[in-house]
């Protein structure tokens, strides 16, 4: 190490003690801690019950903090409730109304080549899927209600609550192939 060296760390180790005898001797510790908080501070009234007999000094002041202004009193008459309950007022479990009659409403199958395009397949040695309406389904996935149940080359078959439907792969132009 050179002297240059040695002096600046002797310097720094001096500043350092210079520094603690100076926060040891010369700050002396405040009786009270910290400075008292924004809300004010009570005078200890110890409980005649609680107080025991000790060497320790007991602090003669206690920080005051204001009770939050939005929690509500936790009294023993005041009523609660489940967190998980819905609110009265509110029905916990709505029944949506079919505006149509059973006799008008058209089956899954009859709509689903209507509203469905078929646009790209996967046929591999594990994998099988349809590019639908712009989304890949896979073998087992569902779609408006039905269940994609195999794939072609050109064709994806779809197994709906009420029948089978098949869609055929469409070229560019909306043509379907065959």
């Amino acid at each position: 190490m050179s002297a240059q060296r040695k002096r600046v760390y002797l310097t720094l180790l001096a500043i350092g003690a210079v520094a603690l005898l100076v926060d040891r001797l010369v700050l002396l510790p405040r009786r009270h801690g910290p400075a008292p908080v924004f809300g004010g501070v009570l005078p200890v009234q110890p409980d005649a019950s609680t107080t025991q007999a000790t060497s320790a000094p007991v602090e003669d002041w206690v920080p005051l903090i204001p009770f939050p202004s939005g929690v509500e009193s936790l009294a023993e008459d005041a009523s609660m409730r489940d967190l998980f309950q819905a609110p009265e007022g509110i029905d916990p479990a709505p029944t949506r109304t079919n505006t149509m009659t059973e006799a008008k409403a058209p089956s899954p199958s009859a709509s689903f080549q209507e509203v469905h395009r078929l646009t790209g397949v996967l046929v591999g040695e594990s994998v099988r899927g349809a590019l639908v309406d712009g989304r890949w389904v896979r073998v087992g996935e569902l779609v408006s209600g039905c269940e994609l149940s195999n794939v072609t080359g050109t064709h994806a078959v779809f197994t709906c609550p009420d029948g089978t439907v098949t869609l055929s792969l469409a070229d560019e132009t909306g043509k379907i192939r065959n």
